[in-house]
Formats: structure tokens, C-alpha cells, sequence
């Protein structure tokens, strides 16, 4: 059960996409994985008795220790956990993309005022998320990554996860959002030029 946006159904069952993002060619296993970061994961049935996951990818590393980061989504009631924040690449482009998610959720009730507020093109690494598995099972949120994925915008202009999980935190749980930090991390063999490893983290101290 799948809501593939019409582009998807256009370009036939093997596309190679060539968004509008003119940074590089995005190959479909590259925009699938989005699909599956923020729709999939939390419709399969092997996940659902977890109360927390972390989703973190096989080329990235800490390097140093690690706080206990389920026990301080927990304590602290966090939806969303995240560690650094950027902007989108250039020559890529998610204008477009907050204005659509902002009427959808005015559309259906939700307040849009922290999204409305949201900078164009914000992102949080989509190398590192820690999710609450109650909240983002939920109708709502559910809901509004079928929204996501059905404006076509992931095909089209390479509205990925990483730019649809800020969107949809300050859409549904704005004050329910930690930023993780204090740690060195490397994505593909380079460390993350982020200073977040000289920024204590005062809610998950290392251990």
C-alpha cells in the first residue's frame, strides 16, 4: 500500500530521474529511500512495538561516546530528535515546499503558525533521526507524509526527508523537537564540519 505521487506512475516502473535539483542527477533508489524514511518505516509491522527507532545511516559513525538517546527522547517527550541542521544544497530549491504543506494542514484543521515561520530550503541531516514510534504511527502524522509524498515535489524538485522532517515537526509537534549535540560525527569517512561536537548537550550528557 503505497500513495506514489502521478509522476511516479508517468515515468513508468524503472525511472532514472532527473529532478530540477541541479546539483547532481538523483538516481529513483536515492528519492525512494525518503519514501521509506518518512512514510514506510512507520507502516511496517516489524517496528510498531517499538516505542523509540533510530534512523542513522551505514556511512556515518560517532567517533565519540554517545549520550543515552531514547532515555532523554523519553524523559524530555520528544517526537523528533535531530542532530545538525543546514540549508539545502545550491542549485536545488524547496521553494514551494512549505507554502503546500502550510495549506494542506490549514486545510485540515492543524494551526500553521511555527511553519509558517520556518525558513525556506531548512533541513535537518537525514544521516541521523530519532523518532517517537507513537507519534509518527499516528493518523495525523501519517497523514501528512501521504500528503508529502502526493504533491510530487520528491520527484520533481528533490523535496527529500530531510527537508520534510522540519517541516512536518513544526507543522504538528513544534515544542516537542530536541537537538542533539556534543558528539563527532563522520558521514563518509569525513567528519561533520558542524561545531556541534563543542556544544555540550545539557538534556544528554555523555556518558
Amino acid at each position: 500500500e503505497m500513495p506514489y505521487p502521478e509522476h511516479y506512475k508517468i515515468f513508468g516502473k524503472y525511472p532514472r530521474w532527473s529532478t530540477t535539483c541541479t546539483l547532481r542527477k538523483w538516481k529513483f533508489e536515492y528519492l525512494m529511500m525518503s519514501v521509506f524514511r518518512t512514510y514506510l518505516t512507520f507502516r511496517m509491522p516489524s517496528l510498531l512495538a517499538y516505542e523509540y527507532i533510530w534512523i542513522f545511516d551505514a556511512d556515518t559513525v560517532i567517533d565519540s561516546p554517545a549520550c543515552d538517546i531514547f532515555a532523554t527522547m523519553k524523559k524530555g517527550g520528544f517526537v523528533q530528535g535531530y542532530y545538525a541542521a543546514s540549508t539545502e544544497s545550491k542549485g536545488c530549491s524547496q521553494r514551494g515546499f512549505i507554502e503546500n504543506m502550510s495549506a494542506w494542514g490549514r486545510e485540515n484543521g492543524l494551526c500553521t503558525a511555527a511553519l509558517d515561520k520556518l525558513e525556506t530550503n531548512t533541513q535537518w541531516f537525514g544521516t541521523f533521526a530519532v523518532v517517537d514510534m507513537r507519534f509518527h504511527t499516528s493518523k495525523v502524522y501519517l497523514a501528512t507524509a501521504d500528503a508529502y509524498l502526493k504533491t510530487g515535489g520528491l520527484w520533481q524538485y528533490r523535496w527529500s526527508d530531510q527537508s520534510f522532517w522540519p517541516i512536518a515537526a513544526n507543522l504538528l509537534a513544534p515544542d516537542k523537537v530536541h537537538q542533539f549535540s556534543g558528539w563527532t560525527l563522520r558521514h563518509k569517512g569525513a567528519p561533520w564540519p558542524t561545531g556541534l561536537e563543542r556544544k555540550p548537550d545539557p538534556l544528554c550528557p555523555t556518558t
